[in-house]
């Protein structure tokens, strides 16, 4: 995805706002907009370092830790994790929430 394109898209969803095009449509116009350039717009749209659960991936990257140490402490039960469901009813991937990761990282500070 090149900075054009996202220069593009911002400019295009500013066009349409400055039209005042409605909530209810605005979901759509920007699936269109995003299939013409290229982009992909991802549904959830909070940043990470804002959201109160990540999965392990996620968490990893918002707290600069390594994944794969993530992933092993939530394998031998030092991390506690949890699996929410997805839309069809099955489990999804693992999940931490915000105290979690803090009350793990807080055992390596001094």
């Amino acid at each position: 995805m090149s900075e054009t394109k996202i220069l593009e898209h911002v400019a295009m969803m500013t066009e349409l706002r400055n039209q005042g095009v409605r909530a209810e449509t605005t979901q759509g116009v920007r699936r269109d907009i995003a299939r013409q350039l290229g982009v992909r717009i991802p549904g959830n749209q909070t940043p990470l370092n804002e959201r109160d659960s990540w999965t392990l991936p996620d968490a990893a990257k918002v707290f600069g830790v390594d994944y794969e140490a993530l992933r092993i402490a939530a394998n031998l039960g030092l991390l506690t994790t949890y699996r929410p469901r997805t839309r069809r009813g099955t489990l999804g991937r693992r999940h931490v929430t915000r105290a979690e990761m803090n009350r793990y990282l807080s055992q390596f500070e001094e």
